[in-house]
């Protein structure tokens, strides 16, 4: 069953009616120590007073670190309002009613979600079923 947007959200109709637009690659999370620059070519360097995350298509961070992945992402294939409520919490719960963990990060624009690389094919079934357009 599809969530109604919540009223003043900025979102127009159900928050499942939104495309998600996957991504064909790969991906790995590495935690550097805070302060790291992190590679050019990085997906994504979020960078915390405690640590440094990098998105990566590259599985081999430059210095020992803990890395995870393989991932596979997904975007919310359209502008949010920075007003929206609910968006990412109606898209991970759909994936914890079939336990699939997330990693979510969000850019000014929209937010991205990774999944294990081995549960894709579940997780947009689960999407697809709770009204959400897969490209």
């Amino acid at each position: 069953m599809s969530e109604a947007a919540p009223s003043g959200s900025g979102v127009p109709g159900t928050l499942a009616d939104m495309n998600l637009e996957w991504f064909p690659d790969s991906y790995w999370a590495w935690r550097l120590p805070a302060g790291s620059i992190g590679p050019e070519d990085a997906f994504t360097i979020m960078r915390t007073p405690d640590e440094t995350t990098v998105i990566t298509q590259d599985p081999k961070p430059p210095a020992p670190s803990e890395v995870s992945g393989p991932w596979t992402m997904f975007r919310i294939a359209e502008t949010l309002p920075h007003d929206a409520v609910g968006v990412l919490a109606a898209l991970s719960q759909v994936l914890a009613r079939v336990s699939i963990p997330i990693l979510a990060f969000g850019s000014y624009d929209t937010d991205y979600v990774l999944i294990p690389a081995g549960r894709v094919a579940e997780a947009r079934e689960a999407l697809a079923k709770a009204g959400y357009v897969n490209t």
